[in-house]
């Protein structure tokens, strides 16, 4: 009994548990879902103790409607708790998550930057037509400041296109340059903006190193919590409400021995258990009051007076009665045996005149 009242006692504390997380972890209470979780956790729990009762009696088909309900009930409470978890594991990754965006961005600018410089080119349509503009200008002041005709002035014509010319292919030189130096500094730039991002630890660990969806874990970490929670609390309680069933004294057939002779050697030839057995097939039977020990007891030695034979310590019967008593599912209280009397004609006459 007190086992039975502690795993119901332990059961309702796991119920109430899993309830309160369930409700703090959601709306609060107060809310429509709170109710409905303490309506289930309710439910739960007086299920649970029906079935107990229910195999108690035998009533199969009850235990397995009751048990259906509970089974939905248990269903209702898994999804309560994948969604808790699921929502604080959520949020524990939300940094990680936010980290490992940005990682992914400044990955993408540098990457991004690395092949805008490898394709860069080594020269450009502007290079190509200062260089041979400058081409053309040497040529020419080359062989018309040779001419006689050229004066001063067109020899100082020609050195100006000269000039210009080389200005040009300095200046398309430089904007290349400057468009590899631009390059190079927007690499750098994202080196330091990678670098500078921290590296926090996953959220899911296990997860990442078994290569699975870290969902999965998750929902098979709320069916496992929901098992042991609800689960547990549904077998206590069921083992808490469930009493064996007692089956009633049942006579067994004895064979009379022949004559009286051969019955005074079989009893004395009988082990005390058989002995006992005896006694209580001829003399006892199911009841639904109680009989005193004393009474057995007396009706017991009238028995053996009546057999011839040498009746077993007080001690010795004593043990083997209450051994067929607690076999058969009776109990001994004050001094009474519940749930068997003595047959009629079997009551010593002593007792009878009382």
């Amino acid at each position: 009994m007190i086992l039975r009242a502690l795993c119901i006692a332990v059961a309702i504390a796991l119920l109430a548990a899993a309830a309160h997380a369930t409700i703090v972890a959601t709306d609060g209470y107060g809310s429509p879902h709170s109710f409905m979780v303490l309506g289930v956790a309710a439910g739960i729990a007086v299920g649970a103790i029906a079935i107990g009762h229910a195999i108690s009696e035998r009533r199969i088909a009850l235990a397995v409607c009751i048990g259906i309900a509970l089974a939905c009930g248990e269903a209702f409470g898994l999804l309560s708790t994948g969604e808790r978890l699921v929502a604080q594991r959520e949020a524990a990754q939300a940094p990680a998550r936010a980290a490992e965006e940005a990682i992914a961005k400044a990955q993408q600018r540098l990457d991004a930057a690395a092949a805008a410089l490898d394709r860069l080119p080594t020269t450009s349509p502007r290079l190509e037509a200062a260089l041979a503009a400058k081409a053309a200008a040497d040529s020419a002041a080359t062989t018309k400041a040779a001419e006689r005709g050229c004066a001063a002035n067109c020899r100082v014509l020609l050195e100006q296109q000269v000039t210009a010319a080389a200005a040009e292919v300095a200046a398309a030189r430089d904007e290349l340059a400057n468009q590899r130096a631009a390059a190079e500094a927007e690499i750098a730039a994202a080196r330091l903006t990678l670098a500078a991002i921290p590296r926090l630890a996953s959220g899911t660990p296990l997860a990442d190193r078994l290569g699975v969806a870290p969902w999965i874990l998750d929902l098979i970490g709320a069916t496992l919590a929901s098992l042991a929670v609800n689960g547990l609390a549904v077998t206590l309680m069921a083992f808490g409400a469930h009493t064996p069933r007692r089956e009633p004294l049942q006579p067994q057939a004895v064979t009379p021995p022949a004559t009286v002779v051969e019955m005074v050697v079989e009893e004395r030839q009988a082990s005390p258990a058989e002995h006992a057995a005896r006694f209580g097939v001829e003399c006892l039977e199911p009841a639904k009051g109680s009989v005193a020990l004393r009474e057995v007891y007396a009706t017991y030695l009238a028995w053996c007076s009546d057999r011839g034979v040498e009746p077993l310590p007080a001690p010795q019967i004593g043990a083997q009665l209450s051994a067929m008593f607690a076999a058969a599912g009776l109990q001994t209280v004050k001094g009474r045996v519940r749930g068997v009397g003595l047959k009629k004609g079997a009551v010593p006459l002593a007792l009878a005149a009382e």
